[in-house]
């Protein structure tokens, strides 16, 4: 017959078997809540606009997107502006043109969050706040949304066929 361990011993290998589970947790949780705190802000507004749009609170997405737009559209404006000066090329994106168009942060955004806009005003089915908002998005030329498998879309591309779509029905 083997010796039995003391009970106070069980406790005290279960106390700290929990004590470490608890550490792991919160650490795991501080960790993502530093990562998406050190977005900038006009890049956590555009994720929670597609959050919001994504889950289906359509409204909630048109108000996330418009505050972002409202905050940041003279950065992208003059951002817009100096590139269209500059004669930079909108498109194609190459690889190598990759930390140059995600450099222009407040740009990506704002028409990103423009498009949102008017497709969230479609699902409410608010035809001219639709229109406003694609028609906005559209003025972006050098903007791009980066895609989580590492491409990238143009939100003023998408908000001309969604223009040329809505002007259909």
């Amino acid at each position: 017959m083997s010796p039995r361990r003391p009970r106070y011993l069980d406790k005290l290998i279960w106390l700290y078997m929990s004590l470490l589970s608890a550490s792991v947790a919160l650490g795991i949780f501080l960790l993502v809540r530093d990562v998406q705190r050190k977005l900038p802000v006009n890049a956590q507004l555009a994720a929670d606009a597609w959050r919001a749009y994504n889950r289906g609170d359509f409204t909630g997405a048109v108000g996330v997107a418009e505050r972002c737009t409202s905050t940041f559209r003279k950065q992208a404006d003059d951002m817009e502006s100096k590139l269209h000066t500059l004669g930079e090329e909108p498109l194609p994106v190459t690889p190598a043109e990759k930390s140059s168009v995600l450099a222009r942060g407040p740009l990506n955004d704002v028409a990103t969050c423009y498009f949102i806009l008017g497709q969230a005003a479609v699902r409410l089915q608010q035809r001219e706040r639709a229109t406003q908002g694609f028609e906005a998005a559209a003025q972006y030329s050098h903007a791009f949304s980066y895609n989580q498998d590492g491409s990238f879309w143009s939100p003023a591309q998408a908000a001309i066929e969604e223009l040329a779509r809505l002007r259909q029905r």
